[in-house]
């Protein structure tokens, strides 16, 4: 029976996927320590707009890696579901072989 989707690569995907993920939160730790260390020492006119901007960059940072972690578990769950079909196909055609053999 001929798949259609390569497992193999798929997996491959879905751990570059996770290694970016994880990369990208750490830039986003330095990214947010970094706007946190700005409005700790440095007090001018302008700490009420990056208080502002650092809470804006939290709230999308986080956004974003939600969506991140679902992406993943969809990605993970599709693989394995796939599988599964593809095993049970493949298992039912050879119940109908036997069944007519």
């Amino acid at each position: 029976m001929e798949n259609f989707l390569n497992i193999d690569e798929m997996n491959v995907v879905i751990d570059n996927f996770e290694i970016y993920k994880n990369d990208e939160s750490l830039n986003f730790d330095d990214i947010k320590n970094t706007l946190t260390n700005i409005n700790h020492y440095y007090k001018t006119d302008n700490t009420k707009q990056f208080i502002d901007l650092d809470e804006e960059f939290i709230t999308k940072m986080n956004t974003i890696t939600k969506l991140h972690d679902t992406n993943v578990t969809t990605l993970k769950k599709t693989v394995q579901t796939y599988v599964k079909t593809a095993k049970d196909v493949a298992q039912s055609f050879s119940d109908i072989g036997d069944n007519n053999g």
